[in-house]
């Protein structure tokens, strides 16, 4: 069975966006692990590390 050409680059576009999307989130988590190497435990930075926790299963939910 042959797809329509414009499928194919529909599915390759998808697949494009999500491998970006996974970088990013590579990228991110990078950040997340320097930040952790020299945080205050302040009520602030509690709070971005929050975000950044979820953002780090975010990207174990997607390698997966």
């Amino acid at each position: 069975m042959t797809l329509p050409s414009q499928t194919v680059a529909a599915m390759i576009a998808r697949i494009d966006r999500q491998d970006k999307l996974i970088r990013a989130y590579r990228v991110l988590v990078a950040c997340y692990d320097n930040l952790l190497c020299g945080v205050d435990k302040t009520a602030v930075e509690s709070e971005r590390l929050i975000g950044l926790e979820a953002a780090r299963q975010i990207v174990a939910e997607l390698e997966n």
